[in-house]
């Protein structure tokens, strides 16, 4: 993870021309910084940048919701009051931005993943697959002017 000017970026630079990538914005900072006055409150953007191994017609799109837990993990560590004071400090200063994984040393990253480790995992390619053709079917109609919910022979499903 990197942090530039309050968004972060996850995986290293060169894969965001490969598989996946994912930038988190932070649109509030940004608009403050733009001298936009708006209400008090998050803004936050997230990007998740897939491109699959093969391509996919733009209008059969909506039979493939992306993979991501081959490129991503994520756990939430939900109750950080069994972790010790300089750890949960630790945790909290890499979930507010404060902090990179690289600024931490090797013991602390690796005590941190052990306790990630215990966590039940965020499946990223269910929660695409359950909102997908909800989220694309505008997108598809708008560009492609028609778009087929049926299978097409020749491109792998899933």
């Amino acid at each position: 993870m990197n942090i530039y000017e309050g968004s972060r970026y996850f995986g290293r630079k060169d894969e965001s021309k490969n598989n996946a990538f994912c930038r988190t914005y932070d649109k509030m900072a940004e608009r403050v910084s733009k001298g936009i006055i708006e209400e008090a409150g998050e803004c936050t953007r997230v990007e998740l940048v897939y491109r699959p191994a093969e391509k996919i017609p733009l209008t059969n799109i909506i039979q493939y919701p992306p993979k991501f837990n081959d490129f991503y993990t994520c756990t939430i560590i939900s109750d950080l009051q069994p972790v010790r004071a300089e750890k949960r400090a630790m945790i909290l200063a890499l979930q507010h931005g404060l902090m990179t994984p690289d600024e931490l040393s090797k013991h602390h990253r690796a005590s941190i993943r052990e306790l990630m480790v215990m966590q039940q995992p965020v499946d990223f390619d269910a929660l695409a697959a359950k909102h997908w053709s909800e989220l694309m079917t505008i997108p598809c109609e708008l560009v492609c002017g028609k778009f087929s919910h049926l299978p097409v022979q020749g491109v792998r499903s899933g």
